[in-house]
């Protein structure tokens, strides 16, 4: 009966302040004590206690897991009607960890599913992947070719969007209507059009609105102004023949051997030009430049002739780092005794690298952003157990050793347990680590004095 008065009500999560005694009467997961008279507690979202019944739920047969999802579709059906999309995500995630991959049908129309819950919470990226899923599983639910297209197009990734909107008509049955297939896919056309402009420069379809100065005026005094501007007097140079209008007289222009030059230009005479001297650039020989009383054991190699004092040297040497380490890279792989994890393709090698000599000493340079593509097979490499994408956006030298990794992504999976443990928590992942920090090591080697 006590009255609770919200501390905080802002996001999904509600916080009270209460006297400590009352806190033993609510189930409550976090604590935290601020004095000794009051406590502080995050209540849950109402519907993840409205759905603890089936969310807890760890059926044990297969008729028992059916069930089970199909009451968890039939409440997650009545959360999207109310819009309630992170009730219906929480929901088709259980049921998608419910179900194995025996039953492919009903994981694409639940993949299918939370592909939309996410979609419309703006978490495209994981729609994208849901929706590829959804295909894997059902290459004939045309739905999935739906949400992917939804996705794509919502990541700007138009053409792709378009491919996957075509397949999906493909895939429509006799009699049903395309209509809304087709104004997706000129959608997608015309995203990649202006896309297209944007990148070549095209600018013909970029109308200026003229800034109007002032009122025409069908005046005499109008057109004899006009005509005293196009009957501009024309003046001729006696010596060369150029001719010359008034106002470029009046601006000083000249004639320099036979061209129109302005005043201000300035032509050497013989006498400044003995003077001055050959100023053109000539090209510096470290062979005949070097001063044999300067010269001694300690010159340093690899410094150009203008730079003798060994301040700061920088070599790029960026092509054939990134050829090394893709190589590298390609021959990473992890083996159990039922698997075979390996980098099949890296998709993108983005960076640089260089190498420095500053005063003596070396200095190794170099930044990358790389992304591979990866696939585990069973060990007798007759069964393909998952595939994907990983990316690790910063290898540089302040990495000491350890690169992380992101935007793992599965495309085809007949285990995610074992894809994880394999490939993301450890394994293959590994593995790419080892491999960049040996070609760390031959960049070192390499290039050292």
């Amino acid at each position: 009966s006590h009255p609770l008065q919200p501390f905080r009500t802002d996001g999904p999560f509600r916080v009270f302040v209460i006297p400590r005694g009352l806190a033993q009467n609510f189930g409550l997961v976090h604590r935290y004590c601020i004095s000794d008279q009051k406590m502080v507690f995050a209540a849950s979202p109402p519907w993840l206690s409205m759905h603890k019944d089936v969310l807890s739920a760890e059926p044990q047969t297969l008729t028992e897991k059916q069930s089970l999802v199909e009451e968890i579709k039939h409440r997650a059906k009545i959360s999207i009607k109310g819009k309630n999309y992170p009730e219906a995500e929480t929901l088709y995630t259980k049921a998608i960890d419910i179900l194995t991959p025996s039953e492919p049908k009903t994981l694409a129309v639940l993949y299918s599913n939370r592909s939309l819950c996410r979609f419309n919470t703006g978490k495209y990226e994981e729609a994208i992947d849901d929706a590829q899923l959804s295909i894997n599983n059902d290459g004939e639910y045309v739905k999935g070719y739906w949400r992917l297209g939804q996705a794509l197009f919502k990541a700007e990734r138009y053409g792709e969007a378009r491919r996957f909107y075509e397949e999906g008509i493909g895939k429509l049955g006799a009699g049903e209507k395309d209509r809304a297939w087709r104004r997706e896919v000129g959608k997608c056309e015309e995203k990649e059009k202006e896309y297209k402009d944007l990148m070549e420069g095209d600018m013909t379809e970029i109308k200026v609105k003229p800034m109007v100065t002032s009122k025409p005026s069908n005046s005499k005094n109008s057109q004899s102004k006009t005509q005293k501007k196009t009957e501009e007097t024309v003046i001729k140079d006696m010596e060369t023949g150029v001719e010359f209008s008034q106002s470029e007289v009046i601006r000083g222009y000249k004639i320099i051997d036979g061209k129109k030059t302005s005043f201000f230009h300035h032509e050497q005479t013989e006498e400044e030009k003995a003077l001055i001297g050959d100023i053109a650039p000539k090209r510096l020989d470290s062979t005949t430049t070097s001063d044999p009383a300067s010269s001694s054991s300690d010159d340093l190699k690899d410094v150009s002739a203008w730079n003798k004092a060994g301040t700061w040297e920088e070599k790029d040497v960026s092509a054939t780092a990134k050829e090394q380490l893709q190589a590298l890279l390609l021959r990473a792989e992890f083996r159990t005794e039922s698997a075979v994890c390996s980098v099949t393709s890296v998709d993108k090698l983005e960076g640089h690298a260089s190498v420095a000599t500053v005063r003596g000493k070396r200095r190794y340079i170099f930044e990358f952003s790389l992304s591979v593509s990866w696939k585990v097979v069973s060990s007798d490499l007759e069964e393909e157990l998952g595939m994907g994408k990983m990316s690790f956006p910063d290898v540089d030298g302040t990495c000491d050793g350890e690169y992380e990794m992101t935007d793992f992504v599965v495309t085809c999976c007949e285990s995610r347990d074992i894809v994880d443990k394999l490939v993301r928590k450890g394994g293959l992942k590994d593995d790419v680590c080892h491999k960049i920090n040996q070609w760390v090591d031959t960049f070192r080697a390499m290039y050292s004095l």
